[in-house]
């Protein structure tokens, strides 16, 4: 898999339309997006303390979505206080992204096994539950550190046992497995409360199908 890297652009909005331009010829809908910030400086790293952390924990990602089509995508956004689940611009997510963290890479994969019909349900589950319906609740970064610790001390085993829906706090990479194991794409036994955003990168069950860099 060969890596694009845009660097040298004379403003953010020429990078955002590279961006853009780059990945539309990659993506389809129900791929997942990752991104993976790039803390040049201790300036950007204190800035961003929660991100940084989450980046260190989790091998670099921090960020995960699934795209839904015409340039949006199904999102929860990362803040303290946490936010809804919600749709976004593509090109709005990427602008936030260098906006804050002036370099980025950003990951196009999708499940090895992953058929038009699972896309499908997918995309439908996204819109009916989330967009229409709004089962959302807030997001926490407390609930994704949760998780990093449970995971050190307990392993997968542990987290077999789905947690109820009802009430719950939704982060970026569990909504996304939630979505992929509901239409029953075959990503492995674990858990969706167990996913965190780099399981999408390195585990098995995935494969990469573009890479963009950002500088």
């Amino acid at each position: 898999m060969k890596s694009i890297l845009i660097r040298d652009f004379n403003s953010q909005d020429e990078a955002v339309r590279k961006a853009i331009q780059i990945l539309k010829k990659n993506l389809n809908k129900g791929d997942i997006i990752l991104t993976s910030p790039r803390f040049k400086n201790i300036r950007l790293k204190i800035m961003n303390l929660p991100s940084y952390i989450i980046s260190t924990l989790s091998r670099g990602i921090t960020h995960s979505c699934i795209y839904l089509g015409k340039n949006e995508v199904l999102d929860v956004d990362f803040r303290l206080m946490g936010k809804d689940v919600q749709k976004v611009n593509l090109e709005e997510l990427l602008r936030k992204k260098i906006s804050r963290f002036k370099g980025i890479k950003i990951y196009v994969v999708q499940p090895k096994k992953y058929k038009k019909s699972h896309r499908a349900i997918v995309l439908k589950r996204a819109i009916d539950e989330f967009i229409v319906k709004g089962k959302s609740k807030l997001y926490y970064y407390t609930e994704l550190f949760k998780i990093f610790f449970k995971l050190k001390i307990n392993g997968h085993k542990s987290f077999r046992k789905q947690k109820p829906i009802y009430n719950y706090k939704w982060h970026c990479s569990n909504l996304v497995a939630y979505l992929l194991k509901n239409a029953n794409v075959p990503i492995g036994k674990r858990a969706f409360s167990t996913y965190i955003p780099s399981t999408f990168l390195f585990s098995r069950h995935f494969k990469i199908k573009k890479k963009v860099v950002i500088k």
